[in-house]
């Protein structure tokens, strides 16, 4: 390629990256009809990266369109990665795995991909890593999100999120939109990883507004993960809307169904697999929790009430009555936790006959009973679990006495609290399904969640939705803001709320360019 001609390249190649498609068209259009390898692979890679940004305008060319390219030095290298996006896109990993093979450098980014979706953390590391002194800007962001999602993978969240911040910032600050889009998905899937899916949904609706069809896929994953049944037609879009759907309505059948589209889904990149399990293992209460990896499996077990950040999103409840986790317990068997999302799936499958939700002590205390287990608790080790402090006769018996007289009131007609010789025991008579009142949020959190959910809503808005008094919502405002954890906007006479993060700069049509159609 001429020196002149490479200059050129560069100019349009850097234009196209900040969303001006201008210059790569002239470009292509002054280099058609060349044959020479370097010039061939140049215009290959500017197509991909005008089809990221607007898929009318570029095409992502063929393994096969490559081949013969292949080993022809740098510029061949940079086309296969670009056009190794579509794959990565795709979350098809069969196809990425051709593009890489075509690869001659085995420390091209693009097998750092191929790592992640085989969820080989520490090698997309390295590889990752090799790159961060790369002079392109946006290499050198792409290397530092593949380093916060191998970090993610290895189970370093808090490594990760510092990744994810960094490569958020460098994107903003290189005013790259193709990188910002990059960056922050990766971002709101660490803020999710780390318990945090309120901010999640924050990022995921922003991009949702401004990035290209092409990158619908991606974000259908990550919202779903974070809360939000998505919309769209594709593969993962429709699975995962079909799986909330057949929660929320009791339907066995439509969920097998969408479970098992969703592990088809997973199988085309492997690394995902962890997030399907993790969620079917939390709506099915047929799901063996002794099949489930940890934390997830003590948390269905009861052994810890802290909500694992890949299941985070699921968990999110919302309404007067946000049930978060319920407890299922079968006559004779061991209780396991189920998400509130999932609770008419539960009855259905369970035949469950619908009980009014309740709350309090006697609550958590028959949770507590039962994912102990037919063999039930001490009567000390049942009340240091339900009151947080150790159990003396003199001075809690007649608390206990009541304790246990409400949980017998409760479950009448349903099975029955027996304590003999100090162990407290549950015998039921048909299967039970109550709220956990232990995995619940706070008010502030509940406030937080839901403004997360509807963006500039007013605090209003948020007390109706949560059926809570406006004084109340209010006051858990007021605390949010100053924790920096809001910001508040006037609109006309309403004043509007929205959760904000630390990092994250919500992009728009005025720094992105308009979404293409």
């Amino acid at each position: 390629m001429e020196p002149a001609v490479r200059t050129e390249a560069e100019v349009a190649r850097s234009a196209v990256l900040r969303g001006d498609l201008g210059p790569s068209t002239r470009w292509l259009a002054s280099v058609h009809g060349a044959d020479d390898p370097a010039t061939l692979a140049t215009a290959h890679a500017m197509r991909a990266l005008r089809a990221c940004a607007d898929p009318a305008s570029g095409r992502f060319a063929s393994v096969e369109e490559l081949a013969p390219l292949r080993g022809l030095g740098d510029d061949v290298e940079r086309a296969i990665f670009a056009c190794a996006r579509d794959a990565v896109l795709a979350c098809d990993l069969e196809r990425l795995a051709r593009y890489a093979a075509l690869s001659a450098d085995p420390d091209a980014l693009v097998h750092a991909w191929v790592a992640i979706a085989r969820g080989d953390g520490a090698r997309a590391a390295a590889i990752a890593g090799a790159s961060q002194s790369t002079a392109d800007p946006a290499d050198r962001i792409e290397s530092t999100c593949l380093r916060a999602l191998a970090a993610a993978t290895t189970g370093d969240v808090r490594g990760a999120r510092t990744l994810a911040r960094r490569a958020s910032r460098m994107a903003r600050t290189e005013d790259l939109p193709q990188s910002q889009y990059l960056s922050n998905l990766v971002l709101a899937r660490i803020r999710r990883l780390g318990g945090a899916p309120h901010l999640a949904l924050r990022i995921l609706d922003s991009l949702g507004h401004v990035a290209p069809a092409a990158w619908s896929e991606r974000l259908a994953w990550e919202l779903a993960l974070a809360g939000r049944a998505p919309e769209g037609e594709g593969a993962d879009a429709t699975a995962w809307r079909q799986l909330y759907a057949a929660c929320r309505a009791g339907d066995p059948d439509a969920y097998a169904e969408a479970a098992d589209a969703l592990r088809e889904c997973a199988r085309r990149w492997p690394a995902r697999a962890a997030d399907a399990e993790a969620a079917l293992g939390l709506c099915d209460v047929r799901v063996d929790s002794a099949t489930l990896s940890e934390p997830l499996r003590s948390f269905i077990e009861g052994v810890d009430h802290d909500v694992p950040g890949v299941v985070s999103g699921l968990c999110c409840g919302a309404g007067p009555v946000p049930s978060r986790v319920h407890t299922f317990v079968a006559p004779m068997g061991r209780g396991r936790r189920v998400a509130g999302l999932a609770a008419p799936l539960a009855r259905a499958v369970a035949g469950v006959e619908h009980e009014p939700v309740r709350s309090g002590r006697t609550n958590e205390a028959i949770s507590v009973l039962a994912l102990a287990g037919p063999d039930g608790l001490g009567r000390e080790a049942l009340f240091e679990r339900v009151y947080g402090f150790a159990f003396r006769q003199v001075s809690h018996g007649t608390l206990l006495r009541v304790l246990l007289h409400r949980m017998r009131k409760w479950l009448d007609g349903i099975g029955a609290v027996e304590l003999v010789d100090g162990q407290v025991t549950l015998a039921l008579e048909r299967p039970l399904l109550i709220p956990d009142v232990r995995c619940e949020y706070s008010l502030e959190e509940r406030v937080l969640r839901s403004l997360s959910r509807a963006s500039h809503q007013s605090i209003r808005e948020t007390a109706e939705q949560l059926g809570v008094p406006l004084r109340t919502a209010q006051e858990a405002l007021q605390a949010l803001r100053e924790d920096g954890a809001v910001s508040e906007r006037r609109a006309g006479r309403r004043v509007q709320y929205r959760v904000e993060d630390t990092t994250f700069s919500e992009p728009t049509r005025w720094n992105l360019g308009e979404r293409p159609p």
